[in-house]
């Protein structure tokens, strides 16, 4: 047992403790890292900045100490890991930065790791990993439950509810308006409250790192908005809107003579005075259970697949779904339902309740880890690995800033923890118990309904597996598992056409699906559906409308990154589910719109770079089609320039590269366009050597003014020192409403340009920032330097030079495989 804390309250356990700074600065200022290797930011790690600024009520000014503190804790847990190498860790905290960190590094290095969070109530606790990404495959529990009555582990929690009379946070209650509200019951009018969640806490203002709280509206304020318009028209209604304590909002504003809002209010008071409660993701959506009341859910909580609740799936339904809830339609049955999931809970070891609050005496909670954690012992013992860990980070430290070391090591007998005095007799035993334990989980797909189908399947009882996979079908977690498993009993069947659609439903949810792919190549491979019908299908699967996002200014860029957040993460998950387990080459499926064909991408690890010590493909230029041989980023720019400029077949076009596979691609669509390189001094500009390669300088063109409709260049302006000189050129020999599109190396989180090199007044080269260099298409055993990373102040730039417009493009598709992040494009417009 191991225990990291910022706080001063614990070091009377017997057992290590290491002392950690609470805040991202606190790492900066207290390790002293300054020779860290500085690794890419992502759009999540700059909100994790951020968020830890805002939280430790600190200026912007000091933006840098906690950039450097983010990299520090980087360090210090990769350290950890490495060192400690733990076999199971809780982290307190879903939302604190450096709990994220830490839990992302975890998983990067396969350590079974879960979220702790204060529970329901006061004196619970809740392991949120569990609970919000796993509690789902137990739902098909309520299966298994239907016959049961007693609900032992219910009875108990609601017994210990009722008898816990304190709240999760500190309470006063408005004695006036529950007399107000009394009288208007009393008057027949129905009570609706509305619980907001914690969305608001962070950012108030413009909620920029909210979650995303509901399924149907963005914030807290949106929904409690919308609720209040709606309870306003209708005469019978009476509101209560009770945000979360930390809410920062003013909701003053939606107050009228039947909508009330107040953060003072019991809430055992408040829910059991309520006809209905509406509410987010938050924890006392299970109070609510627990007082069987009805519940009106707006968010995708670990209720979600119960039928506990009543559950709205657009704003146009929501009255309906309100009448509904009222009315109390099928409540038995979604009482029951609640009961079922606080039995399946409470039985999967996900929720914990003690008599003691966890977050003041450890005592309870340690023995329940013990109990339930993986005793998996490393190859040397905790004391070995502790010194390892604390001599690394020490000397580091000392080789730094020579400053004492704040990590400080509480030197405890922890060989004789009392905690656990018989720890190597239970060794076995308790190693045996999580193994299994995990197993169940990490397998879920090949359990149970699954399973049992899989079964049947193989005794050729294709009836009975059908109806264990069609209910299989509706629990998200066996979705994909079971319309497998059905294409594969209609191809036995010879129901070639449902086969397929099942195959089609898979490759809509995940593109790759080995399964679902093994199955269409025997289709395919067997001639078992006309080949022209699965192409027409496929090409309707794949070949989606491209979603391009305009930015105007560095501010527009900004408010599109707000919302996200979440959308950013899940991509980064996929992506990295993608990656073989040692570096090697694979391949992904997608739709190459060059070659209008469903095709095997190839990745490989070239240009690869690393994050939290994983080697991550250079998505943007790998992702090659085997077909036309271009890569993510040339076919997209191809996608692009068909999408974005329909006369291009027929229209004057310069593109300043020439000895490419792409300007002979384009050259079949437009045999007329011209294409150069910068050759130097070997042959006059404008003219063209032997191979039939035009000499150009981008900074002095030899082509007339107003040439050409369309001038494209990618990625060459970085490599220009006076790149505002090409801006002019192209400018220029741009008709009126002509065109200039290009790609440059963008930093789409700085406002300014990173010059990287600059020449000197005598021609010799300055780097102010160590040399970038990036292939020659001339020189093959050369390369070109690197003299800047452009920010959004090229837009302003464009419009300095002349041009009537400027604006970027962002997109990002699985389907056509652009993946690594949105790319970026460039647009300059001539006006007339």
């Amino acid at each position: 047992m191991l225990f990291l804390s910022s706080s001063e309250d614990y070091e009377e356990l017997e057992f290590p403790i290491i002392k950690i700074p609470f805040s991202l600065k606190g790492f900066a200022e207290y390790l002293g890292h300054t020779d860290l290797q500085k690794s890419y930011l992502d759009e999540e790690d700059i909100h994790l900045i951020e968020r830890d600024i805002f939280w430790n009520n600190d200026s912007s000014d000091n933006y840098e100490h906690y950039l450097n503190g983010f990299y520090t804790c980087k360090y210090f847990y990769t350290e950890l890991v490495k060192k400690i190498k733990p076999s199971l860790v809780f982290v307190w905290g879903n939302l604190l930065p450096q709990s994220i960190i830490f839990k992302e590094i975890l998983e990067l290095n396969n350590v079974p790791s879960f979220f702790l969070e204060r529970g329901f109530f006061n004196d619970s606790l809740m392991i949120e990993e569990l609970l919000y990404k796993e509690l789902n495959s137990f739902a098909e529990d309520r299966n298994n439950f239907r016959t049961i009555t007693s609900f032992q582990y219910y009875n108990r929690l609601k017994q210990f509810y009722l008898n816990n009379s304190t709240s999760k946070y500190p309470e006063n209650h408005d004695e006036k308006l529950e007399s107000i509200l009394q009288q208007k019951k009393k008057e027949g009018l129905k009570l609706i409250t509305f619980y907001g969640t914690h969305d608001s806490i962070f950012f108030p203002e413009d909620q920029i790192y909210a979650r995303k709280i509901s399924t149907i509206f963005k914030y807290t304020a949106e929904a409690a908005r919308f609720i209040s318009e709606e309870v306003n028209k209708n005469p019978n209604l009476i509101l209560v809107i009770k945000p979360h304590p930390a809410d920062k909002n003013d909701y003053s504003l939606l107050e009228s003579e039947r909508v009330f809002v107040t953060k003072n209010f019991f809430n055992r008071s408040l829910i059991e005075i309520s006809d209905l409660i509406v509410v987010g993701n938050s924890t006392i959506q299970y109070e609510v259970l627990l007082s069987e009341k009805p519940i009106l859910l707006i968010a995708k909580s670990s209720l979600y697949n119960y039928d506990a609740a009543y559950i709205p799936q657009s704003k146009k339904d929501f009255t309906s779904t309100l009448n509904e809830a009222l009315e109390k339609s099928d409540f038995e049955l979604k009482l029951n339902n609640s009961k079922i999931f606080f039995e399946s809970l409470l039985k999967s070891h996900i929720y914990f309740y003690t008599e003691e609050s966890p977050g003041k005496n450890l005592e309870n909670l340690i023995k329940f880890i013990i109990t339930n954690a993986n005793t998996q012992t490393p190859d040397s013992n905790l004391s070995d690995r502790l010194y390892e860990f604390e001599k690394n980070i020490f000397i580091h430290n000392q080789l730094c800033n020579n400053t004492e070391n704040s990590f400080r090591l509480v030197q405890t007998n922890h060989i004789q923890n009392k905690f656990h005095p018989q720890l190597p007799l239970l060794k076995e035993q308790l190693e045996k118990k999580l193994f299994d334990y995990y197993n169940y989980l990490s397998n879920n797909p090949d359990i149970g309904l699954i399973r049992e189908a899989e079964t049947l399947i193989t005794e050729n009882s294709f009836i009975e597996a059908r109806a264990l996979l069609h209910r299989a079908v509706e629990i998200p977690i066996f979705k994909t598992d079971a319309l497998n498993d059905l294409a594969y009993i209609e191809i036995l069947e010879e129901n070639y056409l449902q086969a397929f659609n099942n195959i089609i439903t898979v490759l809509q949810m995940n593109p790759n699906d080995e399964v679902a792919l093994s199955n269409l190549s025997y289709l395919v491979e067997n001639n078992k559906l006309d080949n022209s019908f699965v192409n027409e299908q496929l090409t309707k699967l794949f070949r989606l409308e491209l979603q391009l996002n305009k930015f105007n200014s560095f501010t527009e860029f900004l408010e599109y990154e707000r919302t996200m957040s979440s959308q950013y993460q899940e991509r980064k998950k996929f992506e990295l589910k993608l990656l073989p387990d040692k570096p090697s080459d694979f391949s992904y499926t997608g739709y190459c719109f060059v070659c209008n064909d469903v095709v095997p991408f190839q990745v490989d690890f070239n240009y690869a770079y690393q994050i939290d010590g994983r080697l991550i493909p250079n998505w943007r230029e790998r992702l090659v089609c085997p077909g036309c041989g271009l890569n993510n980023r040339m076919r997209l720019t191809y996608h692009l320039i068909h999408t974005l400029f329909n006369d291009f077949a027929d229209a004057a076009v310069y593109i300043t590269e020439q000895m490419t596979r792409f300007y002979q691609l384009l050259k079949k669509i437009n045999p007329d366009i011209i294409g150069s390189e910068f050759l130097g001094e070997t042959i006059p500009l404008g003219s063209v050597n032997h191979s039939g390669i035009r000499n150009e300088n981008f900074t002095k063109l030899t082509f007339e003014n107003e040439k050409f409709d369309y001038l494209i260049s990618l990625e060459v302006l970085e490599h220009i020192p006076d790149y505002k000189q090409a801006l002019r050129e192209s400018f220029r020999v741009l008709k009126p409403k002509g065109k200039l599109l290009f790609t440059v190396p963008f930093n789409k989180n700085s406002d300014t340009n990173i010059v990287r090199a600059k020449v000197d007044e005598d021609g010799s080269i300055i780097h102010l920032l160590p040399p970038e260099y990036h292939g020659d298409p001339v020189k093959k055993d050369e390369s070109c330097l690197c003299y800047y990373h452009f920010g959004w102040e090229i837009l302003d730039e464009l419009k300095k030079t002349g041009f009537k417009d400027a604006y970027a493009f962002t997109t990002y598709s699985q389907e056509y495989g652009y993946l690594g992040g949105e790319q970026i494009f460039f647009i300059a417009e001539k006006g007339n």
